[in-house]
């Protein structure tokens, strides 16, 4: 076998470890590049950032945040467009960086290539935000027929479950479309989806925001086949529809709740003599809508028993002399007569107790004129009225000590009366 000459093969090897120590040597430098860069970046103040992008003129980043810290300084530098331009031809899939610029080119009176720069976001970034700009960008534009297009993309893209996990503020968005237009059916159709969990959060804005009008409208979509997501604003909306007299409305979503099982409770019809909710004191009182309210002060101990109807009341002794227990708002036909009865059993004389049922004109808290004991009760209904406020009472009676022991309410009944 004939010997390898080594002594020719020794300036190959050297060019191949020169050229492998210079890759190391240009890798090291880069590195040392990128850590200083990151760095200064980090830091975040705008001199700092510049120094990041004089060491790493490539990052778009670097241009990105370096056009928001000179906005915060100089908000009227051209500097701020031509980072943000920068930033977007080194990397044209940075959405944030061309919804940015797109603000810069409205501003600027160019509202094509502003347009143009935000489709170009939403193409590239199916998320929310290229479309929640274009919503605002068309609002602020005048075009109504392109934001409404945009309005019900947005809520598309919230979907239900980022809705329900807190992920998305609905508001915003409700709050933008009122400003396009004032006309709540044109809302309805042209940006709420027919979707019940967006549909039941913009029954909740109408209602906070005091829109009884256009909530009636929203309701009255939710209210056949009523699911369970929606229950705390259908209970809402019946609140508002009571406190503003609207018994009719408020009557017709209650039973609503009751024929799709939300409420454990028959459904409501005056005219047929059915104005109580729960007589019987079987359910924990919820406090909404038509059923029972428990008003009692902390001094007065309230116990609901299941499988023992009715309520208790525990009384110290050391009560205020003065005080309702429950109440309920219940529909009535107006100049009809009704009665009053109550069952009850005490560890005192219930007859000289002090504790009697009164009706109440519960928006003008006047009370209605009644004869009768406190466990007997008959009234006439004002020509005018077609809801009244049913409460329980205790009113310490002259002469007589504070009470003490259990009062245990078992059933009360209100009909008719000739």
């Amino acid at each position: 076998m004939p010997a390898i000459n080594t002594t020719a093969l020794r300036p190959a090897g050297m060019i191949v470890w020169s050229a492998l120590l210079l890759v190391f040597l240009l890798g090291t430098f880069r590195a040392t590049l990128v850590g200083l860069s990151d760095w200064y970046f980090r830091i975040g103040t705008q001199p700092e950032i510049e120094r990041a992008i004089h060491y790493m003129p490539s990052n778009a980043r670097y241009h990105y945040y370096d056009a928001l810290a000179i906005e915060q300084n100089k908000p009227t530098s051209p500097d701020i467009a031509r980072q943000f331009e920068q930033a977007v031809r080194l990397n044209p899939r940075f959405s944030d960086a061309m919804l940015a610029w797109s603000v810069e080119l409205e501003l600027a009176g160019q509202r094509a290539a502003a347009e143009a720069l935000l489709d170009r976001a939403q193409d590239i970034d199916h998320l929310l935000r290229p479309s929640w700009a274009l919503a605002n960008f068309y609002y602020r534009t005048g075009n109504e027929a392109k934001f409404w297009a945009e309005a019900q993309n947005c809520f598309r893209l919230m979907s239900r479950t980022g809705v329900m996990e807190g992920r998305f503020a609905l508001v915003p968005v409700f709050n933008l479309c009122w400003n396009v237009t004032q006309d709540p059916s044109t809302i309805l159709t042209k940006a709420i989806p027919n979707d019940r969990v967006i549909q039941g959060y913009y029954l909740g804005y109408l209602l906070n925001t005091n829109r009884f009008e256009a909530a009636k409208q929203v309701a009255a979509l939710l209210l056949p086949n009523a699911q369970p997501i929606n229950q705390p604003f259908l209970f809402a909306y019946c609140n508002s529809m009571i406190a503003l007299g609207e018994i009719a409305s408020a009557v017709q979503a209650w039973n609503a709740m009751s024929a799709s099982h939300l409420i454990n409770f028959a459904p409501l019809n005056p005219a047929a003599n059915v104005s109580l909710t729960d007589s019987r004191f079987s359910a924990p009182p919820t406090g909404v809508g038509f059923d029972w309210r428990v008003r009692v002060p902390e001094s007065v101990r309230f116990r609901f028993t299941d499988g023992s109807p009715g309520y208790q009341f525990t009384f110290n002794g050391s009560q205020p002399e003065a005080f309702d227990l429950i109440s309920e708002i219940i529909p009535v036909v107006p100049g009809r007569t009704y009665q009053v009865t109550s069952n009850a059993k005490a560890d005192f004389d219930p007859s000289a107790s002090g504790i009697r049922w009164s009706v109440w004109d519960y928006r003008s808290n006047h009370q209605i004129g009644a004869q009768g004991d406190g466990h007997l009760l008959k009234f006439a209904v004002p020509n005018n009225v077609s809801a009244l406020e049913l409460r329980l009472s205790y009113q310490r009676q002259m002469g007589t000590l504070m009470l003490k022991g259990d009062y245990d309410l078992n059933q009360v009944t209100l009909k008719q009366s000739p």
